[in-house]
């Protein structure tokens, strides 16, 4: 029996005193987080929910959220995270979908209101009763007329409260995709991969790398839950929280050297992140001290990290960035670039201690690990299915062994290659284009920022590619003169049609670039 929530107590009790949270320059202590947390459960449970139940959170970077996440888990009910950039159909998709029986979410983020989005999707389902608003002070009014807040739904609730025990199989989360190819999967994690992964990946890290980390993005992915909620509260260290926006908007338009301000003025050690957050700190470091930069490790996840980039970032910054590789299906961990490895350039590092690997051909047959082929994982953090689509889990979920659908290879020395999506590849005429391979070189361009690939109808081969790239100075380039360089670099028929220059690319809520709105 298990419950990370337990994690929380814990630290409250050996270090009350330890800031678990920097929010807008203020500390907030394991034991204030604490003491909200558990009044949060005995007033969940004093309105009827516990074990069973699924409670959704939706919420920006703020205590509240941390304060609610953990709140939901002692009662025993299921975390339902949910996207605060959905739409009110997709909340509605989503709160129907996992059949959530409460909900708290946030009020709005500057210009953006998301409190009434997510009101009208709840009005438009039978299954929500009740909706409880997190505003920026954990113990502030609600903000929304005629719902109630934290603070009312903590109100004279005590502060200890006897923190429900799992059994390994229950439910403990419900992870929804991010939406990069435009269909939403909610995913169900129980508590016992939830204490596997946390066993698996806390001891990758030397404890000063990591201990004070830098949130960036929103909580609601499994990377982020993982390295910004479970691994720090288990270890007792602190996260910054910043007010993250859409990432395009993040990237685009805020101040960059608020953000650098924030690391460098609260000490951030640890930064896990997309490689497009890491090229977007590059491109704004002009002014920033190597001697400044108080970070020692970033990981890299999500999308494939250039080479090119991994350097620049050691040499600029003298900060090691190291590639990692996982799925919210695996509880985001499944291999780490180690620095006792040496660099390994283009190898997104090697399977975890505790996990198993295999390559298989079309038809499932094994083949050695230095082949191309199918890769496959085993691992005692796995997600249980996919809500409500058994089909999808039974042909994803086969035997035990999770079907990535990614192309892989391995080194002799063991490190691991994602080369493709299987059902990436773009098909024009006889010629195959591989949409990872083009983005990979465009991002080698000195001119190029970010790039992205996908496939456009064609009057007569069906299919072509298409490129969009931002890049890191306007007209540094023209599409024509790129597109040129690019075909000279590609063997014939594998470059895209066409590159479209942008001055952004759409992202998803966890900095992902969201291909399905490029065409």
């Amino acid at each position: 029996m298990t419950n990370a929530a337990f994690y929380l107590e814990a630290t409250a009790l050996r270090s009350p005193d330890a800031t678990a949270v920097i929010f807008r320059d203020r500390p907030y202590s394991y034991s204030q987080i604490h003491r909200w947390a558990t009044k949060a459960a005995a007033g969940l449970t004093a309105q009827g929910y516990g074990p069973g139940d699924r409670i959704a959170l939706c919420c920006n970077n703020r205590p509240s959220f941390l304060i609610a996440y953990f709140g939901i888990l002692m009662t025993g009910a299921t975390v339902v995270n949910l996207l605060w950039t959905s739409t009110e159909q997709d909340f509605a998709f989503m709160l129907e979908d996992s059949e959530v029986d409460a909900f708290l979410c946030f009020d709005n983020y500057g210009d953006d209101p998301v409190a009434p989005r997510a009101i009208a999707a709840m009005r438009r389902v039978s299954c929500v009763k009740q909706l409880w608003i997190l505003p920026v002070d954990p113990e502030g009014a609600s903000t929304v007329i005629g719902f109630p807040s934290l603070a009312d739904l903590m109100k004279d609730q005590p502060e200890r409260f006897p923190i429900h025990h799992f059994e390994r199989e229950d439910a403990a989360l419900v992870v929804y995709t991010s939406g990069s190819t435009g269909k939403q999967k909610g995913l169900e994690i129980s508590a016992g991969a939830v204490a596997e992964v946390v066993n698996l990946t806390v001891p990758l890290f030397e404890i000063d790398h990591c201990r004070v980390r830098l949130s960036i993005f929103t909580m609601e992915c499994m990377m982020s839950q993982l390295f910004l909620i479970l691994q720090p509260v288990f270890l007792g260290q602190s996260v910054i929280y910043l007010e993250c926006e859409n990432p395009e908007t993040l990237i685009d338009k805020k101040n960059p050297g608020a953000v650098w301000q924030n690391i460098i003025d609260h000490g951030a050690t640890f930064i896990v992140a997309v490689p497009s957050f890491y090229r977007w700190l590059l491109d704004h470091a002009d002014g920033v001290r190597k001697e400044q930069v108080p970070l020692k490790l970033c990981i890299s996840g999500g999308a494939a990290l250039p080479a090119a980039w991994e350097r620049e970032f050691r040499e600029r910054l003298g900060v090691q960035l190291r590639a990692g590789y996982g799925a919210s299906e695996t509880c985001a961990a499944l291999a780490w670039s180690w620095p006792s490895g040496g660099q390994h350039e283009g190898y997104t590092g090697k399977i975890l201690p505790g996990i198993e690997a295999r390559i298989v051909d079309d038809n499932d047959n094994d083949l050695a690990l230095t082949d191309r082929g199918h890769l496959l994982v085993r691992s005692p953090a796995m997600m249980t299915r996919y809500i409500n689509r058994p089909d999808l889990t039974a042909t994803t979920m086969k035997d035990g062994w999770y079907h990535t659908r990614d192309i892989a290879t391995f080194s002799s020395d063991g490190y691991l290659k994602i080369i493709g999506r299987m059902d990436s590849r773009i098909t024009r005429g006889n010629e195959h284009i591989v949409p990872e391979v083009v983005e990979s070189l465009l991002q080698r361009h000195p001119a190029v920022s970010l790039a992205a690939v996908v496939a456009v109808p064609h009057p007569t081969y069906g299919q072509d590619g298409k490129a969009f790239v931002t890049l890191k100075q306007k007209k540094a380039i023209d599409a024509q003169a790129l597109l040129d360089w690019l075909r000279g670099e590609l063997p014939v028929g594998q470059a895209p049609g066409q590159i479209e220059i942008r001055d952004a690319l759409p992202m998803t809520n966890t900095g992902k670039i969201a291909r399905h709105m490029l065409s």
